[in-house]
């Protein structure tokens, strides 16, 4: 591990010194978390002002986002050495191979896949090399480990990439939940902006909210990139899209034209 990585994981140990290690992590993500997901429910509300004041997790989040710097994931090694030890055979593609994967494959613009994400390292590396190329990929991310998607999503995140993050069997196409994120440019950088649904989710009533909170934020010049693929969504044309992946017409850009993927959860 990197000396940030090791310092990352000391801070959450002390969290709550009377709790094990493992519960910290959780509560690290989820506040981590909580800082992205729009559909937030009172116990994540609560625990995130819980939170918001404490020097140690304030440390965490501050080091978290250094060691995060230049698509860096920081959770793979800490999650291997201090919560999984290799049991299930959880061991994360190493950093350099998986950005001399990327490039390899050299990614464009329609979208990366990784059906078993872990903390989302081939993601990471995938994004970045898109990037460097002046492509915005669609990402697609599932893990059968909640806690996966959980490191995954937050590293996604925080490079304020778009895309889907399923806790799903890869193997049996059995999904068990999933986020969905979209885009805000506020203040000239791009931010993420999650919606999390599964099975017992009321569509209708998601897809009603998200609708409403879009039609707000466009009024203070939000600008939003929700579609996929395609261009940056501009705040006075809002529109009534379910919050799975639609399936828009191919959009025309300068470097080439990019073909929908077909994308459903249930």
């Amino acid at each position: 591990m990197t000396d940030k990585e090791t310092r990352l994981g000391r801070l959450i140990k002390d969290l709550d010194p009377s709790r094990n290690f493992i519960d910290n992590f959780d509560d690290f993500l989820d506040f981590g978390l909580s800082l992205f997901i729009a559909n937030q429910t009172e116990e994540m509300q609560k625990a995130f002002f819980e939170h918001v004041k404490d020097h140690t997790f304030q440390e965490a989040m501050a080091v978290f986002g250094e060691a995060s710097a230049n698509y860096h994931d920081c959770f793979g090694d800490v999650f291997m050495e201090r919560i999984s030890h290799g049991e299930h055979d959880q061991f994360f593609t190493p950093q350099h191979i998986a950005e001399l994967m990327a490039e390899v494959v050299q990614p464009e613009g329609e979208g990366i896949c990784d059906m078993a994400c872990g903390s989302g390292r081939l993601l990471l590396g995938g994004l970045k090399k898109a990037r460097e190329k002046g492509y915005e990929p669609w990402i697609y991310a599932a893990d059968l480990d909640r806690r996966c998607c959980r490191m995954a999503l937050l590293n996604l995140c925080i490079n304020g990439a778009r895309g889907e993050v399923r806790n799903a069997n890869a193997m049996t196409g059995e999904c068990f939940g999933a986020w969905k994120i979209d885009r805000l440019l506020v203040g000239g950088i791009w931010v993420s902006w999650v919606w999390y649904y599964d099975k017992d989710t009321d569509m209708d009533a998601l897809n009603a909210d998200r609708q409403k909170q879009i039609e707000e934020m466009a009024y203070k010049g939000v600008i939003f990139d929700y579609e996929q693929p395609g261009t940056h969504q501009t705040p006075t044309e809002p529109k009534q899209e379910p919050i799975a992946p639609p399936t828009p017409e191919p959009v025309k850009t300068e470097q080439k034209q990019v073909e929908p993927l077909q994308l459903t959860l249930f």
